[in-house]
């Protein structure tokens, strides 16, 4: 069975790149796997000797006999959180024969067996529930976009409350087309944010002030997107609930780290002062740290482990309401 899959980044969001990467070898995935990058590629990458530039324009990198990384270069304005359809069309590009395509954020590590994933996406297209989910149908949220998208000549049909997280997406070849309904999706939510370039994050890309409450359409921007097309399409669906992610309690196949407080910037010490313990989240990155790519120092991530252990068993007994 042929497969793939791919993430982006740019800056410090390397690290998260290369713990993903970790965890889904350690977990079975072997093959091409692609990285869409904005600015410099990081030293990990730079300091491989056998990695080389090919035809296509990607850069690849063997980190193991049975794991290839692809490195693409994106030369777009649209913030990453709005290009992941746009993306997984271009890794298909690379090599039609994939017979699935997974697309994962940089900030998330894998807990489960490869072959799971295969099975979830042959179940559906394999989505996995937020942790601002559930959205009842006619919540002021999804009234609104049945009136914009109306507008647009787009009709959509509730299928189910959840509301799903846009950092994981899994589709098999029979799904494909769907990546073009999640871009034309995104298409109308560009003209009340003012353009892909913007997305709900601080800074400068923030959406608008009208866009920034629970209660606007498009407040999440790619998520949004998502979920409207997810009642734009006529493919079946495969929910998992908030336990896929380490939202909610259950077996976990991912851990998804949400906020600014990456795995990687995490100060166990520094948190617990102030009440916040580790997440699981951040116990997973620093256990996938290590291997087949290794960005840290030994001693490093030995000490990193024992602080977590440290702050974990204060916050048992001390931590924020």
């Amino acid at each position: 069975m042929s497969y793939t899959a791919c993430t982006m980044f740019e800056g410090h969001y390397h690290y998260g790149v290369a713990v993903l990467v970790n965890s889904l070898y350690n977990n079975g995935y072997k093959g091409d796997f692609y990285i869409g990058y904005r600015g410099d590629l990081p030293e990990w990458v730079k300091d491989q000797k056998k990695s080389r530039k090919n035809a296509d324009g990607t850069i690849s990198v063997n980190f193991a006999k049975d794991l290839v990384l692809l490195f693409v270069e994106l030369n777009t304005s649209i913030h990453f959180s709005n290009f992941k359809p746009q993306f997984m069309q271009r890794v298909l590009g690379f090599d039609a024969s994939y017979d699935h395509i997974y697309y994962f954020d940089p900030d998330i590590v894998v807990k489960e067996n490869w072959d799971v994933f295969l099975k979830w996406s042959d179940a559906g297209i394999a989505v996995c529930e937020d942790v601002n989910s559930p959205i009842q149908r006619f919540h002021p949220k999804r009234i609104r976009w049945r009136e914009l998208y109306k507008k647009e000549n787009y009709e959509l049909r509730f299928k189910n409350a959840i509301y799903v997280n846009s950092g994981f997406l899994g589709l098999n070849r029979n799904q494909y087309d769907f990546l073009n309904t999640w871009i034309n999706s995104l298409h109308v939510v560009s003209k009340y944010i003012g353009g892909l370039e913007k997305a709900s994050f601080k800074g400068k890309n923030h959406i608008s002030l009208e866009m920034q409450n629970d209660y606007s359409p498009f407040s999440k921007t790619d998520q949004d997107g998502l979920n409207v097309a997810l009642e734009m399409c006529d493919f079946e669906i495969s929910y998992m609930g908030k336990e896929g992610m380490s939202f909610g309690r259950g077996p976990r196949l991912m851990s998804h780290a949400l906020g600014t407080k990456k795995p990687w910037l995490f100060e166990p010490f520094k948190e617990i002062v102030a009440g916040v313990p580790p997440r699981q989240v951040d116990k997973d990155f620093w256990e996938n740290a290590t291997f087949p790519i290794n960005v840290y120092d030994a001693s490093f991530v030995k000490s990193k482990k024992t602080k977590i252990k440290i702050a974990s068993f204060i916050g048992r007994f001390y931590k924020r309401n």
